[in-house]
């Protein structure tokens, strides 16, 4: 949870080599959040990052999207099944574009909607790296290059 996510903070910053960090179905929320978003910008060599299955709300999902343009060697990032909504797809999606290296992103079942589905889909194509966006379930719509046959999920070069 929260607590424990914090205690981890602490750690993570002292682990200069940490390439992966899961933390997927560990009940992480907003505080603990917070506290990991802190110091992920100083993990110069993680490349992955779990946190799917959580509950990661739109605040949580802010305090990571001002750390995403420090995370230069992000290059995956879930955040699959969490709580994130519009407001919160929003925030990331403003993020996307100053991201350097973040080239999949799962947002899949987030509770985002029309609003939050389409400034996400617009920032992936402002977005260099990003080669995978999965919004799988959210609110379904037609926007661009989001087809209901791949459930949106969007790839670049996909048929």
């Amino acid at each position: 949870g929260d607590e424990g996510a914090a205690r981890l903070a602490g750690v993570v910053t002292n682990c200069r080599g940490l390439s992966r960090l899961e933390l997927g179905s560990n009940g992480i929320g907003n505080e603990g959040m917070q506290q990991l978003a802190g110091v992920l910008g100083a993990c110069e060599m993680l490349t992955m990052v779990d946190l799917a299955n959580n509950a990661i709300s739109s605040e949580g999902a802010g305090w990571l999207a001002e750390t995403l343009s420090r995370c230069h060697s992000l290059v995956h990032l879930d955040l699959g099944s969490n709580l994130i909504g519009d407001e919160g797809g929003l925030r990331l999606a403003a993020a996307l574009v100053r991201s350097r290296a973040l080239s999949l992103l799962d947002l899949r079942n987030n509770r985002l909607g029309e609003v939050g589905v389409r400034r996400l889909g617009g920032a992936f194509w402002r977005c260099a790296p990003l080669t995978f966006l999965d919004l799988r379930g959210n609110r379904p719509i037609g926007v661009g290059k989001f087809e209901k046959r791949k459930g949106y999920v969007v790839a670049r070069g996909a048929p």
